[in-house]
């Protein structure tokens, strides 16, 4: 089976940001199995004149770690030819991509793009996880704010990174009102 041909059958390395799925609604296909980073520890240190190293008092409040958000982003491909297959878009990728028909084309997809998940609270699943937890509805999920930071157009394709900004743990439920509230961990 082809890696063209898995995609289409199991979006293998999707992302689902809110109710949209990076290949199912956009045919995205990242440079790389997508990742979150992990949150990094937030310390709380200074240092003492007279003493040797710094005082470290992180844990000394509530006796836990605090962590900052979870910020990266993910990098794709749009292969032109997938994302529009019409007659007409077919002609227009023949021309030079940064004049015509296909700048329009994909200053649609980019609006598309953006209105549909632009810088938005929302849920962010990485597909890939499905398969560790046996499917979609179970996975746990982050939530944060996902923005396509740029998209530059090639001949036959274009890469579009979308940046995002995340709370540090995964959630099997999410209310706003309780922050900790369906936390299941980093």
């Amino acid at each position: 089976m082809t890696l063209s041909q898995q995609y289409e059958q199991y979006g293998y390395h999707s992302i689902t940001i809110g109710e949209y799925n990076t290949w199912n609604d956009w045919r995205m296909i990242p440079d790389e199995p997508p990742t979150v980073v992990p949150p990094v520890p937030v310390r709380n240190s200074f240092e003492i004149p007279g003493r040797d190293g710094e005082l470290d008092i992180t844990e000394s409040l509530d006796y836990r770690i605090h962590y900052g958000n979870r910020k990266g982003n993910w990098k794709f491909y749009i292969n032109h030819e997938r994302l529009w297959d019409d007659e007409h878009t077919k002609r227009l990728l023949s021309q030079d991509p940064l004049t015509g028909g296909l700048r329009f084309e994909l200053q649609k997809f980019w609006r598309d793009l953006s209105e549909r998940i632009y810088g938005q609270k929302t849920s962010v699943y990485l597909n890939d996880d499905a398969y560790a937890y046996g499917r979609l509805e179970s996975i746990p999920f982050y939530m944060g704010r996902v923005w396509v930071s740029s998209i530059s157009p090639d001949r036959s394709h274009s890469i579009v990174t979308l940046n995002y900004d995340l709370l540090p743990y995964r959630y099997s439920q999410y209310d706003p009102t309780n922050e900790n509230a369906g936390r299941v961990g980093l």
